[in-house]
């Protein structure tokens, strides 16, 4: 899933989310975790997106997004 996640995270979220104790993982459970773990990203997104909207404008444009990759460290290359 393109997750990296320590071992010791693996453990917790797996007991969290063995909600029967039976030491496996429904379909039901994993949908539960799967969801917790896109909710968690989504506001990560969020507050890059929102440092990218610089005008807050709710969009970010070619400059905008520039420019934060700048202030990322990035260098990109524009082509016309």
């Amino acid at each position: 899933l393109g997750l990296k996640t320590s071992e010791a995270e693996c453990r917790r979220l797996f007991e969290n989310e063995d909600i029967d104790n039976s030491g496996s993982i429904d379909f039901r459970e994993f949908l539960q975790l799967m969801r917790q773990r896109w909710e968690s990203e989504a506001a990560v997104m969020k507050t890059a997106f929102d440092t990218a909207d610089v005008d807050g404008s709710g969009t970010v444009s070619m400059q905008e997004l520039q420019s934060t990759l700048v202030d990322l460290g990035y260098m990109p290359t524009i082509e016309v």
